[in-house]
């Protein structure tokens, strides 16, 4: 165990460095392209890109600044110690170590995209005004850098940050589709995806880019109200299940001031851990089963 427990921290370490050494080498390609941007060059590399891979886009939704092999890492080493934790509780129920490891590192995946669903779902919901303020902005005259830059002058928090990036990018000279690509890539939902797409083709094709956001952002609102009132009804659904999997556990100290022997059977049984740990993975089982039926998605 001691062998195990220094590999992964020596692919801790490993990851972290790699991590490291990735960030300072994109710094200094994306310094090397703003160079050529102030040159007078074009922005004509737009697509000599690597797609991200599942993880990335997957830490990238989440708002998480770290590589994945970092992530890889992390969730290894919160596996192991699951594992020796359980392992020591229970050690008259060998599976349950492996099995507790696995449910950590699937958590920890499982917790990457909770937070990237609610970053993407907050991102959406501030969407539609700064969609509405840069129709205003393209109506009286401004160009598409210039309504990026009012809307965000207008906006607070994260729409503020990434409509000043993308007018800061578009106006250094980089391409609507190489600027845009954080917010596509950064906030998972099917409004941004939908903006950014809209905005990338009609500026490719030309035209009148205002009443297209008009069309798009009267979907998005659309697309909110829906997940609103879905929300809604669900809401107590969602309440009933967390309440039945909570009370019996805040029933225990009570069960244990009345009789402090009530748990002592369980445990002095030989199949009582068995059967406590059994009992876990179905109840967790079973909420996960719940919480995929009662997604929202759309």
């Amino acid at each position: 165990m001691t062998a195990l427990l220094f590999a992964v921290a020596v692919a801790v370490v490993a990851a972290l460095a790699f991590a490291v050494g990735r960030d300072v080498l994109g710094q200094l390609r994306d310094r090397r392209h703003l160079g050529r941007l102030a040159s007078g060059e074009t922005d004509l590399d737009d697509d000599a890109f690597v797609r991200p891979s599942r993880i990335e886009r997957r830490l990238r939704a989440a708002g998480l600044r770290v590589g994945p092999l970092t992530f890889l890492g992390v969730t290894a080493v919160l596996a192991v110690l699951a594992f020796l934790a359980v392992q020591r509780l229970m050690p008259e129920t060998p599976s349950a170590a492996p099995i507790s490891a696995a449910a950590v590192a699937f958590g920890a995946w499982m917790a990457a995209g909770w937070i990237g669903r609610r970053r993407a779902q907050r991102f959406e919901s501030k969407l539609g005004d700064a969609v509405s303020l840069m129709i205003g902005a393209l109506k009286a005259g401004e160009n598409l850098t210039q309504s990026f830059a009012t809307a965000a002058e207008a906006s607070i928090g994260t729409i503020r940050k990434e409509f000043s990036e993308v007018a800061r990018r578009l106006g250094i000279g980089m391409t609507i589709r190489r600027a845009i690509r954080p917010i596509a890539e950064g906030y998972d939902s099917r409004g941004t995806l939908l903006f950014t797409q809209t905005v990338i083709a009609k500026s490719q094709a030309g035209g009148d880019l205002a009443p297209v956001l008009e069309a798009v952002n009267r979907v998005i609102r659309e697309r909110l109200r829906l997940r609103w009132r879905l929300e809604r009804h669900l809401s107590a659904a969602r309440l009933a299940a967390v309440m039945m999997s909570v009370i019996p556990y805040l029933l225990i100290p009570f069960y244990l001031w009345q009789q402090p022997d009530w748990l002592d059977r369980i445990f002095v049984h030989p199949l009582g851990q068995r059967l406590v740990f059994a009992a876990l993975m179905l109840q967790l089982l079973s909420l996960l089963w719940l919480r995929r039926i009662l997604k929202v998605e759309l």
